[in-house]
């Protein structure tokens, strides 16, 4: 039977070696022990607890002790370690489903029906706002003609009166009380005509003045009327364009939503890999550590040492507190569809997209030109059109913003639009645009 200073030595000299190669290195070492030195702890607990079990039933010495309780620490330390490590990781895979979560498209903004809906909102609110300038070019077309009138009548009145032709009695001597009382009642009579003329003169003027002061007013209500009308019709152009941009199959919510999803798709994926990878590692270490703490727990052992019992398959013993909970790919929220295009026979542009989504266009409004990407394009001339008094009828200045539109050739200059290749009705303007309809850009 070995003594115990034997086993002092053996102790010692193990701690020794540990020392040097594995727990002085954990001490400085804050990414925790690798699988390989947790091997060489096992192998040098395997070698103490065989030697401790020659000894009585007392226990391991104080030196032993002491050792066992600094690899228990220094455990202890690892485990700490990898809990931390296992909570970042999963924030990180939490994140990483959390920001896919995050992709939302909102199906109702991505339908034609909702941005129709909203189109024709937008369209009768510029209506009213179109009703009250229109009311107001009235009003302003009546202090015209009232501005007018008082001016004629002012115009009238504003001449130099005529020469004074004084008529003298033809009776009575000079002097004499005939001749005077002539005289004063001609003076009388003057002065009272051309009072009477200031005073008509005064009011004509006066009328003039008043008149085009509130022409005036009106003219700047006017303004004030079409500078809202303008800016609601500049809003419903947008939102038009929105319409029309959703008919062609895209939008810019779509196209954003789409590189989101695409994007933190692929993240997770990634931190899917890497959590997996990191989480092997760890567990296999997690494993190491429970076989040295069974090892400690049977060296402190009052019974006879028993290895075997640390060599049970401890991977069933893992628990959440190292384990990873991961999203399943059923639970992950899939890609959303955010494409829709119009009907057939209604690219916009056409004469059947503008009869389905314009032909209700109230009063004061009219729908912009078409500038979708898929507006109807044919033989170098892009076709746009406008709705107008139950027609479709092209548009005779070519839209700056389509580069490749273009008058056909022969017909007038390169800039310019072929009036005479407009359809007269909706029917022969579908025929024109119908057939062109796998023609588009």
């Amino acid at each position: 039977m070995k003594t115990d200073s034997s086993l002092a030595r053996l102790s010692s000299s193990l701690q020794g070696r540990l020392s040097s190669s594995v727990l002085n290195s954990l001490k400085m070492n804050t990414g925790g022990l690798s699988v390989y030195n947790l091997k060489g702890i096992e192998a040098s607990l395997l070698a103490l607890g065989a030697q401790n079990s020659q000894r009585d039933g007392s226990g391991p010495s104080s030196d032993l002790t002491a050792f066992l309780l600094q690899i228990a620490d220094l455990i202890g330390q690892m485990k700490n370690q990898i809990r931390d490590q296992k909570t970042s990781s999963q924030m990180s895979l939490d994140n990483a489903v959390s920001d896919l979560s995050n992709c939302s498209l909102n199906s109702n903004t991505s339908s034609l029906s909702f941005w129709n809906t909203r189109h024709m909102e937008c369209r009768s609110s510029e209506s009213t706002l179109g009703a009250l300038y229109s009311s107001c070019l009235g009003n302003l077309a009546q202090d015209d003609q009232t501005v007018y009138t008082r001016y004629q009548t002012f115009q009238a009145l504003n001449t130099w009166p005529t020469s004074c032709a004084y008529q003298r009695s033809s009776t009575g001597l000079i002097g004499s009380s005939d001749r005077r009382r002539s005289n004063r009642n001609y003076l009388i009579e003057a002065r009272d005509s051309f009072r009477s003329r200031l005073d008509s003169w005064t009011t004509a003027y006066n009328n003039f003045v008043n008149a085009s002061s509130a022409r005036n007013l009106t003219r700047a209500d006017c303004i004030t009327k079409l500078y809202a009308y303008r800016r609601e019709t500049t809003r419903c152009n947008a939102i038009q364009n929105d319409l029309e941009t959703h008919a062609c199959g895209g939008s810019q919510s779509c196209d954003s939503y789409m590189d989101c999803y695409k994007c933190n798709h692929e993240q997770w994926l990634k931190t899917n890999t890497s959590v997996a990878s990191s989480e092997t590692a760890w567990l296999s270490e997690w494993q190491g550590i429970l076989r040295i703490e069974c090892l400690i727990a049977q060296i402190n052992s009052t019974s006879a040492f028993n290895s075997a019992a640390c060599n049970t398959d401890y991977s069933g013993s893992l628990s959440d507190e190292v384990r990873i909970r991961y999203v399943s790919t059923a639970n992950v929220p899939g890609l959303v569809s955010c494409t829709s295009t119009a009907a057939s026979g209604q690219t916009p542009g056409s004469a059947g997209f503008i009869q389905a989504y314009y032909g209700s266009m109230p009063a004061h409004t009219k729908p912009a030109a078409c500038k979708a990407s898929c507006c109807v394009y044919r033989d170098g001339c892009c076709y746009s059109f406008k709705y107008e008094s139950n027609l479709a009828c092209c548009l005779e200045t070519a839209n700056s913003n389509l580069a490749n539109c273009s008058s056909q050739s022969g017909y007038g200059s390169t800039t310019g639009w072929v009036s005479g290749k407009c359809p007269t009705d909706a029917d022969s303007a579908y025929a024109i645009v119908g057939s062109t309809q796998s023609s588009t850009r």
